[in-house]
C-alpha cells in the first residue's frame, strides 16, 4: 500500500493519492465462476504514446487443468489498451481478439496499490505490483488451505470445548432460533461478537484458524441430546465456508484499493474541468463493475460512508461540467483558428455572447486581440456587393448595440472606421455601376413595360444597397435615379390612368401601383392624379380610414400579400441592416461546429429567414389579440379561450459553465388574456418562442420601431372605430390569419 495511508478498518485519515503512472509488472488473482487463476500483467509506454500490455494466466490454483478463465492458454497475450487516467480506469482487450476475445478492466487507486479487476463472468480479481508477489502467494495458500478437511481424532474429541467457542455458542443460543436453528442468525457474525470470540475480525481469520475452530466445534463442543446447541454449532461451522472465505481473501486486497479510489475521486469530481467527459461516464459505472458497494459493505464504517445514489449524482454533475469545459475549449480552439477571418471571428463572438456556457471575457479577449487586423484584411480584399453589405450591416448592428456588445470599445471603433473608410471608396464604384444600370433601363422606358422594368431595376438596387445610402456617392445616385423614374411616370401618366381604369379589384389596383411606382412616388406632386384615382377606386375595398395605418390594415383586409410585403419593407427599413447582420451570423455559425451545446443550428434557420425579411404582421396581430377583450368584449362568445402568461424572475447564481449553484425564487405574476375561440390558433402561433433567446429579444425590437408603432397604433384606432361584429372586421381577421400563415410558412420553408 502507498505510504502514509490508513488501513481498511478506517483507522487514521485517508490521504487521497493522485492517479499516477501505471506502467510496470503486476501479479494477482482473478476469480471466475468459483475458480481462481494466478494472473500477470506487464505494461509499458508504447512508441505511439499509448500503453503496451501483455497478459498471462496460470492454471487454476486448486488443481484443475483449466489454464485460464477463458478456457484456453493465455501466455504473454498482446492486449490493446484504453486508459482513462484521470479516474484511474484501464480497459485491456485482446489485440485482434474480436468480440469473443479476452477482456479485462482494472481500477487503480495508484500504481503503488495495484488494481481491482473486472472481467466477464468473473466475480473477483486484483493485481499488485510484482514486488508484492507474497500477497498473491499468501492468498493462494489460504485458498488451498481452506479446502483441506482435517480428520477428527479421539484426542480432539476428548478435549473440552474452548472457552471462546463456548461463549460463541452461548451467544447463538440467546438468539431467537428454534431447535433446528431456524430464525435470524445474522447476529452470530456481528463484528463485535467475532472480535470478542477470536480477538480479530472475521476477515482477518486465517484458513488455519478457521479450520481449528471448526474442528473444535465439531469434535468437542456438542452435547448429546441438546438439539438447539447442535443446530447453533452447525450454523457456526460456516466459518470455513469456501465462498465467504474466498471473497474475504480477495476483499482484503480489493477493499483498500476501493477506499483509496473513492478518496482519490473526490478532488477529481470537485475539479472536473479539462477532463474527458467519457472518463466520468466510465467512472460512474465503476462501483457496479468493480463491486465497490459489496466490498465496502464488509467494512461497517466504510459502508455507511458510501452512497451509490449520491456518487452517481456527483459524477453526473462532474460529467456535465467536464463536457461544457471540453466543448468550450473546442469552441475557443475553433475561434482562435478562425481569428484572421473577420466574418467568422465576429460570428464566434456573437455566439459566445449569446451563450451562458461560453466565457464572455475570454471570447471578447480573442476578438479584441484579432479584430483590428482581421477587419483590415477583410476590408482590403472586399470588392463585392456581398462583402460591402456585410460591412454596412456590421456597422449598423454595432451602432444599434447588436454587434460587438461587451467587446472593447477601441477595437470595435477601429473596425467601424476600417469598414467605413472602405465603404466610402466602394460606394463610388457601386454608384457608377448602379447609375449605368438605371440609365440603360431609362433609355428603354418609353412605354408601361419599360417603366415596370425601370421600377423593378431601381427597387432591386435599393434593396441591394440597403444600408449603404448614407455614403454620398450612392445617395446622389439614388436621388438621380429617383428623379429619372418619376420623370418617366409623369410622361406616361395617361397610360397609367388607362390601366387603372380597367382594373376592378383591389389586388389588381395594388398590382398596377406596385408595377409602375416605387417607394414614395405616389406622394409626389407629379403623381397626384394617379394617387387620387387609386384612392377613389379602392374606396369600396378600403373600409379603414384615418387610422394612421390605412395602407397596411386595408391590405390585410384585401389579402393583398404583394402590397403587404412592400409595406413590410418600408416599415422595417430602420431595423433591416442590423437584422440582416444577425441573420448573417446565424448562417455563418450554421457552417461551423456548434461546439458548446452540441445542437443543430438548423433550428435557428427560420429565425434567420425572418431576420432577413422581417414583417410587422406579428406586431399587428399581437396588438389586435391583446386588446380584443377590452375593445371587443361583446364578441368574445361563451366559448372564449383564456390564455395565461406566468412570469417569475429568479436570482440564479451559476458557475462559468452555466451549472446552477444557487437560486432565489422571485415573485410569480400572472396575466390573463381572453380571445374568441376562432382566434386561439393565431394567438398560440404569434406567441411561439424563438429557438434562441437572443434572437427572440432582437425580434422584440420590432414593437418599439417607429415604422411598426405607426401600424400598431393604427390597430388600436381601428378597434375603437369599427364594430367587432361588422363584416369588415370578419374579413380583416381572415386576412390577418392568412398573411401570418403565409409569412410563417415562408420563414419555415427549407432552403
Amino acid at each position: 500500500m502507498a505510504e502514509g495511508r490508513t488501513d481498511d478498518q478506517g483507522r487514521g485519515q485517508l490521504i487521497a493519492p493522485a492517479f499516477s503512472g501505471i506502467d510496470g509488472d503486476y501479479v494477482g488473482l482473478i476469480g471466475c465462476q468459483g475458480r481462481d487463476f494466478p494472473i500477470r500483467v506487464s505494461m509499458s509506454d508504447a512508441e505511439s504514446g499509448g500503453l503496451a500490455a501483455t497478459l498471462t494466466t496460470e492454471a487454476e490454483v486448486n488443481g484443475s487443468k483449466l489454464a485460464s478463465p477463458w478456457n484456453r492458454d493465455v501466455v504473454d497475450m498482446q492486449m490493446s489498451s484504453r486508459r482513462y487516467g484521470a479516474v484511474g480506469l484501464l480497459d485491456l482487450s485482446e489485440t485482434r481478439g474480436g468480440p469473443r476475445g479476452v477482456g479485462v478492466s482494472a481500477l487503480f487507486a495508484d500504481s503503488a496499490d495495484g488494481a481491482i479487476l473486472s472481467a466477464d463472468r468473473c466475480e473477483h480479481g486484483f493485481i499488485v505490483p510484482a514486488r508484492g508477489v507474497d500477497i498473491v502467494d499468501r492468498a493462494i495458500a489460504e485458498l488451498r488451505a481452506i479446502g483441506d478437511q482435517p480428520a477428527i481424532t479421539t484426542e480432539d474429541q476428548a478435549r473440552p470445548c474452548p472457552a471462546n467457542l463456548e461463549r460463541w455458542i452461548e451467544a447463538g443460543l440467546a438468539l431467537p432460533l428454534d431447535d433446528w436453528g431456524r430464525g435470524d442468525s445474522d447476529g452470530l457474525w456481528r463484528d463485535e461478537l467475532v472480535r470478542a470470540v477470536f480477538g480479530k475480525s472475521l476477515v482477518e481469520l486465517t484458513a488455519d484458524e478457521r479450520q481449528a475452530a471448526r474442528l473444535s466445534l465439531t469434535a468437542s463442543c456438542g452435547v448429546r441430546g441438546d438439539r438447539k446447541r447442535g443446530s447453533v454449532i452447525r450454523l457456526l461451522m460456516a466459518i470455513t465456508d469456501f465462498r465467504e472465505f474466498r471473497a474475504a481473501q480477495y476483499a482484503a486486497v480489493e477493499r483498500p484499493i476501493a477506499q483509496y479510489w473513492l478518496a482519490a475521486m473526490k478532488p477529481v469530481v470537485d475539479n472536473p474541468s479539462g477532463i474527458d467527459p467519457l472518463a466520468f461516464a466510465q467512472a460512474r459505472t465503476a462501483p457496479r463493475r468493480f463491486r465497490i458497494a459489496e466490498l465496502l459493505a464488509r467494512s461497517g464504517e466504510s459502508a455507511a460512508a458510501f452512497d451509490m445514489a449520491a456518487f452517481d449524482a456527483d459524477l453526473d454533475a462532474a460529467m456535465a461540467v467536464a463536457a461544457a469545459s471540453q466543448a468550450e475549449d473546442l469552441f475557443f480552439a475553433e475561434m482562435t483558428a478562425a481569428a484572421k477571418d473577420f466574418r467568422q471571428l465576429s460570428a464566434y463572438l456573437e455566439r459566445a455572447l449569446s451563450d451562458a456556457g461560453i466565457d464572455d471575457e475570454r471570447a471578447t479577449g480573442v476578438f479584441n486581440d484579432s479584430a483590428k487586423e482581421a477587419a483590415k484584411s477583410f476590408a482590403a480584399g472586399a470588392n463585392t456587393l456581398s462583402e460591402a453589405s456585410f460591412m454596412g450591416e456590421w456597422i449598423a448592428a454595432y451602432r444599434s448595440g447588436v454587434a460587438c456588445a461587451g467587446a472593447q470599445t477601441a477595437a470595435c471603433r477601429a473596425v467601424e472606421k476600417t469598414f467605413d473608410d472602405r465603404l466610402s471608396d466602394l460606394a463610388a464604384d457601386f454608384a457608377a455601376a448602379a447609375s449605368e444600370r438605371v440609365a440603360t433601363a431609362s433609355a428603354h422606358a418609353d412605354d408601361l413595360p419599360g417603366l415596370a422594368d425601370l421600377v423593378r431595376e431601381t427597387a432591386a438596387l435599393e434593396d441591394a444597397y440597403r444600408g449603404l445610402f448614407g455614403y454620398p456617392a450612392l445617395s446622389r445616385a439614388q436621388n438621380a435615379w429617383t428623379r429619372q423614374r418619376r420623370e418617366v411616370q409623369r410622361r406616361l401618366g395617361e397610360r397609367i390612368v388607362a390601366a387603372l381604369d380597367a382594373a376592378v379589384t383591389a389586388p389588381e389596383i395594388s398590382e398596377i401601383a406596385g408595377l409602375y411606382f416605387g417607394e414614395g412616388d405616389l406622394g409626389e406632386p407629379g403623381s397626384r392624379r394617379v394617387a387620387a384615382l387609386i384612392d377613389k377606386k379602392l374606396s369600396a375595398t378600403t373600409p379603414f380610414i384615418r387610422t394612421g395605418a390605412d395602407d397596411y390594415l386595408n391590405a390585410i383586409y384585401n389579402e393583398d400579400f404583394a402590397a403587404l410585403r412592400r409595406l413590410d419593407r418600408q416599415a422595417m427599413s430602420g431595423l433591416a441592416p442590423a437584422y440582416s447582420f444577425m441573420a448573417g451570423q446565424i448562417e455563418a455559425m450554421a457552417q461551423l461546429t456548434d461546439a458548446l451545446a452540441g445542437r443543430e443550428l438548423n433550428v435557428l434557420m427560420p429565425a434567420a429567414r425572418e431576420l432577413r425579411e422581417p414583417s410587422a404582421i406579428k406586431a399587428v396581430a399581437i396588438k389586435y389579440l391583446l386588446n380584443f377583450e377590452d375593445s371587443y368584449a361583446k364578441c368574445l362568445g361563451d366559448d372564449a379561450i383564456t390564455f395565461r402568461f406566468t412570469e417569475r424572475v429568479d436570482t440564479v447564481t451559476t458557475d462559468r459553465y452555466g451549472v446552477e449553484l444557487s437560486r432565489i425564487e422571485g415573485v410569480t405574476t400572472n396575466e390573463f388574456y381572453k380571445v374568441k375561440k376562432d382566434l386561439a390558433p393565431l394567438f398560440r402561433a404569434t406567441f411561439a418562442r424563438s429557438a434562441d433567446e437572443g434572437i427572440g429579444r432582437a425580434l422584440d425590437r420590432i414593437f418599439n420601431d417607429d415604422g411598426v408603432v405607426r401600424l400598431t397604433d393604427g390597430v388600436r384606432t381601428m378597434m375603437k372605430e369599427v364594430d367587432c361584429a361588422s363584416p369588415e372586421i370578419a374579413r380583416f381577421e381572415q386576412g390577418l390569419n392568412a398573411y401570418h400563415a403565409e409569412r410563417t410558412k415562408y420563414w419555415s420553408a427549407p432552403d
